[in-house]
């Protein structure tokens, strides 16, 4: 039976929430005065997806898709230690640019590395450079049209066991269309693409959408 969620009990989840980072509340104020505001996650995401990372206890965090940076500054708070690795790819200097600025502003920027330009040439070069299996936690969030190609190449990144989450996977309701279309087409192909590998995987509605996917433990055991 599916819950009576309304905008009331969201608030009261967000108000017995955990407190929020005052850099990540700042962050996500100053976000939202600009446009594509939209594009930012809620804190109650960013607090899941930083609680997965204390969970599994991630030191190498991938992200696809940064924004303002919210998400990856989430994910790196969480990891702390000395030697917690975060890839940040976008392709909006601007925006990174902001990322950077509040980065540095919660003293995490020597933990981040920020990669500027066409996510899918990004990742291949990750993966020429040896990073295959070596990432905890991935985060896809960026050019829907390139899901798949996201999804394959963080896999291939992932250590054996590590979890991608991929977002959006909703398109605030675009994916129920009889005929979906532009991005939302894309996310519905990768959702199917998605049901028929043999992996890993789990749906949520957290946001607006949440796949969760977990690479195979066995090391050298790929999706089909």
């Amino acid at each position: 039976m599916k819950g009576h969620f309304t905008e009331e009990l969201y608030q009261y989840a967000r108000s017995i929430s955990k407190t929020e980072h005052p850099v990540l509340q700042s962050l996500r104020e100053r976000t939202a005065t600009l446009e594509g505001s939209h594009m930012q996650i809620t804190p109650d995401q960013g607090q899941f997806m930083a609680m997965l990372a204390k969970i599994l206890g991630t030191n190498k965090y991938l992200e696809v898709g940064v924004y303002t940076g919210y998400s990856a500054l989430a994910v790196t708070l969480a990891m702390g230690g000395n030697t917690a690795q975060t890839f940040a790819l976008d392709i909006d200097p601007v925006t990174m640019g902001i990322a950077k600025e509040y980065w540095a502003m919660a003293k995490v920027e020597h933990k981040i590395t920020p990669i500027i330009g066409d996510a899918v040439i990004s990742l291949t070069k990750l993966i020429d450079d040896g990073h295959s299996n070596t990432f905890d936690m991935a985060f896809i969030d960026a050019k829907k049209s390139d899901y798949i190609t996201y999804f394959e190449h963080c896999y291939s990144l992932l250590k054996p066991g590590g979890i991608m989450l991929v977002d959006n996977i909703f398109m605030q309701g675009g994916v129920l269309e009889q005929k979906p279309k532009g991005s939302a087409a894309a996310v519905d192909k990768f959702n199917r693409f998605l049901q028929n590998l043999d992996v890993d995987y789990c749906v949520t509605t957290i946001a607006d959408g949440l796949t969760i996917v977990r690479k195979s433990p066995l090391p050298g055991k790929e999706y089909k």
